[in-house]
């Protein structure tokens, strides 16, 4: 399996490009599929990314949480204008054994996201 890992640096500059989940979701509702859009949560989204090339190794992805939030709440907002009661967050680094600062955006984010 093949996929475009993100690349992660301090200055990153976070924006909603691809609407295509929405589209699919708005598709499927046209021909009376109901369905839940399923998106990679915020949390792993960063600590599965890699850091760009010279990036120092000291740096969290994690840091970078305040920057991509809005990009979430701007695409759950897409998703409730199309007609979604609810988005599902997979989130698949939380099984592993991470550190305490690993784990505490976890802990506010649900509040953040909440629309």
């Amino acid at each position: 399996m093949y996929f475009i890992v993100p690349e992660l640096s301090p200055d990153l500059k976070s924006t909603y490009a691809s609407h295509n989940a929405v589209a699919e979701y708005k598709e499927a509702k046209d021909l009376g599929i109901e369905t839940v859009p399923v998106l990679v949560g915020p949390v792993s989204y960063l600590l599965l990314s890699k850091l760009a090339k010279g990036v120092d190794k000291s740096f969290s992805p994690l840091s970078l949480l305040e920057k991509i939030i809005p990009v979430y709440k701007e695409v759950l907002a897409e998703f409730k204008a199309a007609g979604a009661t609810w988005v599902q967050f997979d989130e698949p680094t939380l099984v592993l054994d991470l550190e305490s600062h690993q784990l505490r955006p976890t802990l506010v984010l649900a509040d953040v996201l909440l629309i």
